[in-house]
């Protein structure tokens, strides 16, 4: 089903279909089965800034974009240049609608009197015979509905303008209403019971950030199987709804395309002394077998013990895989710059090709590292800046570097399923992923890995001083458990060496 394009669902065992008109909103047509009912009233609630004006705009850009559907909207409390100026910042040209025809604006801050209210209703009524107007929003029914004192009146005007009046002219219609703080309905109370679906928009602060929640807490043709979902407001797509990932459409791993860290690393130490592979395993045939083996699309658990600078060994990780394989690479860190991180990879790789100008240029080609500081985000935010980041750079590997620190600013449940959705997500994508996180032994590193979703696990253990005639520098212990079996391999990292190339210090 495209998005924007109104798609009939017919029930089973029965002649009557029901056409669904999509929102155009990503996620939220997902929810309700491919958007609202044709005609059906939907009651659109929150806490003030919420985003209520924006999504009712969206829903009638998007009917006006994909479907060539006119929308009217009635505003009784926003200026038509405030209102244009703000959904044009979002991305929303609406002003070329209207010159289309396809986007027709009503402001009605004026009225003041019941006589005024009726007459602009039947005006409205009017305009959409005229335009065969398909979407409708009313900014805000809570403004219309005080300008009416007698409690009987406005159920008789709701019944008769909403009810009897666009739904009979298979009008989509979005009542905005505003939902005070604390307060138990909606509005009158009248608005909820004669809508058909009733979406509130709320905040929810955690450690000082705020996150906008989506509530569906009614809709007569689909099931609620979720009822809260985070949403993000951002220029473009406008909005978006934040859904978990649906672990049916993953696909097999592809043992086609393989990524073999160790024998990346072993064959980039022939090429530099910066590092060694020593391995338990003696023929390099064996450190190479399929044991070492990271299909394309698999999700790997780094365990790193906490005094072990992981940037060091990610980009020592980085750069053999680059040298050996030349994937696309996208590197996240909640804990590094991207600077540093640019420089050592550089740096190593210069080393290894002992060629300036090639290693500037199969880091520009193949890398690209970002990072981010977790105080200043909440976990929602975050998964929606990584699930950006992969569909922009479409990489072979993505590596996020400092999972733990994101443990710290969350609850656990939170957590969890941040890294569950995001492992979900990029075996989807068939993104071979790396996810480093500090442990100080390999049996708490192994109880953290069975609430993911990780195919491969590797642990590195605690460093150690080495001091031989050809290396000055750290050894570490490191297990790799994959598909096929589990084995350790010991690495060498010259310190020495990267402190007089200059890649640390």
């Amino acid at each position: 089903m495209s998005e924007g394009v109104a798609s009939p669902r017919r029930s089973r065992g029965s002649e009557l279909s029901l056409e669904l008109v999509p929102t155009g909103i990503s996620g939220l047509d997902k929810l309700l089965l491919g958007g609202f009912p044709r005609g059906a009233l939907v009651l659109l609630a929150g806490n003030p800034g919420t985003g209520k004006s924006t999504i009712a705009a969206k829903f009638l850009y998007e009917g006006a974009v994909r479907g060539s559907e006119p929308g009217i909207y009635v505003n009784f409390v926003e200026t038509k240049k405030d209102f244009m100026v703000h959904m044009n910042m979002l991305g929303m040209d609406l002003q070329r609608l209207e010159e289309k025809g396809l986007f027709h604006y009503k402001e009605a801050l004026t009225i003041v009197d019941e006589d005024a209210l009726v007459a602009q209703l039947e005006k409205i009524l009017q305009l959409v015979a005229e335009t065969g107007a398909k979407r409708l929003v009313v900014d805000s029914v809570t403004a219309m509905l005080q300008i009416i004192r007698d409690r009987a009146r406005i159920r008789e005007l709701v019944q008769n303008f909403f009810v009897n009046g666009v739904k009979q002219m298979d009008v989509t219609t979005v009542l905005i209403a505003e939902h005070p703080y604390g307060a138990k309905t909606v509005g009158y109370g009248i608005e909820e019971f004669i809508v058909d679906a009733v979406i509130i928009l709320r905040f929810e602060t955690h450690q000082g950030k705020v996150k906008r929640i989506l509530e569906l807490r009614k809709a007569r043709w689909a099931p609620i199987r979720q009822a809260e979902i985070p949403f993000y407001i951002r220029p473009g797509i406008v909005v978006e709804l934040s859904l978990p990932e649906a672990p049916e459409e993953v696909p097999p791993l592809d043992l086609t395309r393989r990524f073999n860290v160790a024998s990346a690393i072993a064959e980039f130490s022939r090429r530099t002394p910066v590092c060694t592979v020593r391995s338990k395993v003696t023929e390099l045939k064996e450190l190479a077998s399929a044991v070492f083996t990271i299909p394309r699309g698999a999700q790997v658990i780094l365990g790193h013990y906490p005094t072990l600078d992981s940037k060091h060994v990610i980009s020592l990780v980085v750069a053999a895989l680059i040298t050996r394989y030349k994937p696309k690479i996208t590197v996240m860190s909640a804990k590094s710059s991207p600077t540093s991180f640019h420089n050592l990879v550089r740096c190593l790789l210069n080393l290894a090709h002992h060629d300036r100008e090639t290693a500037e240029r199969l880091a520009a080609r193949h890398l690209s590292i970002y990072s981010f500081n977790p105080t200043a985000y909440t976990l929602t935010e975050i998964y929606d800046m990584i699930r950006t980041t992969v569909d922009r750079d479409n990489p072979d590997i993505f590596i996020l570097e400092g999972v733990d620190i994101l443990e710290v600013f969350a609850d656990q449940r939170e957590y969890q399923e941040l890294v569950y959705n995001l492992m979900l997500r990029n075996k989807k994508r068939r993104v071979t992923s790396i996810y480093t996180f500090s442990s100080y032994s390999r049996e708490e590193f192994y109880r953290r890995l069975a609430a993911t979703m990780a195919d491969v696990a590797i642990y590195i253990g605690e460093p150690h001083f080495l001091l031989e005639s050809d290396h000055v520098g750290q050894s570490y212990t490191v297990e790799f458990a994959g598909l096929f079996g589990r084995v350790e391999t010991l690495i060498i990292l010259n310190t020495e060496l990267l402190f007089r190339s200059g890649c640390i210090g």
